[in-house]
């Protein structure tokens, strides 16, 4: 099989044209859209290029693709906020039915034995850059299973080893922050990846960008009109990307108030995973022993919100709120979680799940966090411990 992976476009339409006419990404047998094919400023263009290719196309969700699924829902965005407002633009300009359908792209796809994503397997906008340490490395792709994983979100081709797997960033088709303007991508022959990019006229490109109206001007010079040197731009990432990771800390109390269960449960993967994202199955175990769920508004999909009625053994029923933020079947499940009414030590945390497959069975990995109080950390421990037990029993059947 080939795959012509194309990632991090950004509505630069000229370059998407550009690597479409060279003779080297002709006939592939799928095109892989690796995320961030908008927002930018020739959305409109871009997805009718990308709508009309002969081949078979198949997508990955990006980051942007996200922003941009979220915007029709948002109010007009702040003037300091650069990725609310290119996300609303490029929603304006697509109109809000197309816009709110990128919510349900995967997180991942496989092809041919290959893993693609846009930024890792668990974040749609998780910096791994030339720069980041070994241990960073490990832990983004500590639960791949395939033997070459390819992202980009980065705009900076990579090829690596981390542990067993080859990692490979395909770069950025549109925006790449290479130094040359030229537009990077990637050709994948039966599972054998091999970097390419594509020389056309950048510069006039980001001219025509900027000429448009297009409001991140900053970004379309570094890396068209005048192409900024690409350590600059990956020392830029590494600090951002290390500041995150210090943010988790410092929230999370150093991780002392995050809640971490395994669970292996006797059915496979597809099986438990529709009983955390099917309505109707979720309510057959959904909270602690005696508890039932009369009602529940349940759709998984990224940035949608849901809302589930829990009714005790004894006394009012009480509800829980929040909002999927990654949905990804059948390996990845993550949404955030807020009590109504709120009891003055809860706070909303964010509860991602994976799903591992293990002959028969499914291993489920649970995180949630950060907590306000380590006894409303504990709380939550003995309620999803009561709903695996309920879960267990019910996939066992």
């Amino acid at each position: 099989m080939n795959v012509l992976a194309l990632y991090d476009i950004h509505g630069n339409i000229d370059a998407l044209e550009a690597v479409l006419a060279d003779p080297r990404a002709a006939n592939p047998d799928v095109i892989l859209v690796g995320g961030d094919a908008v927002p930018g400023p020739f959305a409109r263009a871009t997805l009718a290029r990308l709508d009309e290719l002969n081949a078979s196309v198949r997508w990955v969700r990006g980051n942007g693709e996200r922003e941009v699924a979220e915007a029709p829902d948002v109010a007009s965005p702040p003037a300091d906020d650069l990725v609310a407002r290119v996300a609303a633009i490029t929603a304006a300009e697509i109109g809000d039915e197309r816009a709110r359908s990128f919510a349900q792209l995967p997180l991942t796809v496989e092809l041919d034995g290959v893993l693609y994503c846009h930024a890792s397997p668990r974040r749609d906008d998780e910096l791994l850059t030339r720069l980041s340490p070994g241990g960073r490395w490990e832990e983004a792709l500590g639960r791949v299973e395939c033997a070459l994983l390819v992202a980009g979100h980065t705009h900076q081709q990579d090829d690596r080893v981390v542990g067993d797997i080859r990692f490979v960033n395909a770069g950025s088709v549109g925006l790449p922050y290479e130094g040359d303007g030229a537009a990077r991508w990637l050709w994948v022959a039966d599972g054998a990846p091999e970097l390419r990019q594509t020389s056309y006229d950048a510069a006039g490109a980001g001219a025509r960008m900027l000429e448009a109206g297009w409001a991140d001007e900053r970004s379309v010079r570094a890396a068209l009109i005048e192409p900024v040197d690409p350590m600059t731009i990956t020392r830029i990432f590494e600090e951002v990307a290390a500041g995150q990771q210090q943010d988790a800390r410092a929230t999370s109390g150093s991780g002392e108030l995050m809640l971490d269960i395994k669970r292996l449960l006797p059915a496979r993967r597809s099986v438990v995973f529709d009983a955390f994202s099917v309505a109707e199955d979720l309510a057959r175990w959904w909270g602690p022993k005696g508890f039932s769920v009369p009602s529940l508004q349940f759709a998984p999909r990224v940035g949608e919100s849901f809302r589930i009625e829990m009714q005790p053994p004894h006394g009012e029923a009480f509800h829980l709120t929040g909002r999927f933020r990654a949905v990804d079947p059948p390996a990845r499940l993550a949404f955030t979680f807020t009590w109504l009414p709120p009891d003055p030590d809860d706070v909303e945390t964010l509860v991602e799940l994976s799903f591992r497959e293990l002959d028969d069975s499914t291993e489920v990995g649970l995180t949630q966090g950060p907590f306000k109080t380590e006894a409303r950390r504990e709380l939550h421990r003995n309620g999803w411990g009561e709903s695996f037990d309920k879960l267990d029993a019910l996939v066992a059947q």
